[in-house]
Order: structure tokens, then sequence, then C-alpha cells
């Protein structure tokens, strides 16, 4: 077994961090075990999987389980072995109820502090999700995104993160007008 060594960790040049290095292999690890749960990926992701390099930037993945809790520490326990079990992620309830975060620690080494960065958020859908499945995992269909993403823009609550959703209505429209000739 290797041993831990924290000056291996931190660093100023976040590429460096085990999160940044090991980007590849935590998202393999990560699509892996959404497959194994039978998992939803939606929002920016789904989006992005499904346009490819017309999707927007993201790093972060949502997903909709049936065990929110029992999925996010099942993955957090798989995404440990690939830091040498440093206990560099944890999970943490979010805001919205029901709701489970990943995280990592960040550059300080110390759980829930405002370097931590969210991996993935676990939710339980509160209806059906239509979704295709694209290289062995659950997407959310672009309709349905587009769906949610037109709700969100009308509801005042979400004001804080209507410009990604505008963006990420718009890119879908495009494309779906462009790729399939279908006026939404």
């Amino acid at each position: 077994m290797k041993t831990y060594n924290p000056t291996n960790i931190i660093s100023n040049n976040l590429k460096t961090l085990p999160y940044k290095a090991n980007r590849k292999k935590l998202i393999q690890i990560s699509l892996k075990e959404f497959r194994k749960g039978n998992n939803i990926i939606y929002g920016a992701q789904s989006i992005k999987k499904q346009l490819g390099v017309r999707g927007r930037p993201t790093f972060d993945y949502d997903v909709f389980s049936n065990n929110p809790k029992k999925d996010a520490y099942r993955i957090e326990r798989q995404l440990e072995k690939l830091n040498i079990n440093a206990n560099l992620f944890f999970v943490k309830p979010a805001l919205h109820p029901g709701t489970f975060k990943i995280m990592f620690i960040g550059n300080d080494l110390i759980k829930n502090t405002k370097d931590d960065v969210g991996v993935i958020d676990i939710s339980k859908p509160d209806a059906k999700v239509r979704y295709k499945m694209i290289e062995g995992n659950l997407y959310r269909t672009l309709k349905e995104e587009l769906k949610y993403k037109l709700k969100a823009l009308k509801d005042p609550t979400q004001k804080f993160r209507w410009e990604k959703d505008l963006d990420d209505y718009n890119r879908i429209k495009k494309y779906l007008n462009l790729f399939y000739n279908k006026k939404i």
C-alpha cells in the first residue's frame, strides 16, 4: 500500500491537485458507478454529451438516483480509491432536501471550507425522467433538458442561474433546429 504524503497534494498550481491531475480517471470511475446504480445524468453534462463541442463547458455532474444518499456514499468510496485513501472526498447534504453532494476537499485539505469543490450532485427525481443511453450511461433527453431549462427561466427563485440556463436553452434549440430540423 502506498503511503499518503500531503506535500504531494498541496500546491499553488491547481493542475497538480489529485482532483485536477486525475480528472480523466475520476470521470471514468464516476461514469462506471453511475452505470452500476442506473443513475440518470442530467443538466450541463447531459447536454454536453449530446451536443458535443456545442455544449457549455462544465466539470461537475448532476445525477438522478432512487437512493441518493446511498449512491453518494458508494461513489465517494470509489473516488477515494483513486486517491490512495487520503480522504480527499466527502459527502454532504445539499440545500435542496434529498440531494447529496460529493465534494473534493480543496487545497487546504479541510472539509467544509470555501475552497471545496462540488464534484457530483445526486438527487431523487420528482417525476419520471425520459432518458437515452449513450456509451452505456443514461442521459436525460435534450427535449426534457429544454423543458426544464424553460421552467427554470420562468421561476424567479432560480434567477441566480438564469444566465447558464438561457445559454443551455439556446444551445439546445439551435442544435435541434440545425440537426433535426425541429422547431421548438
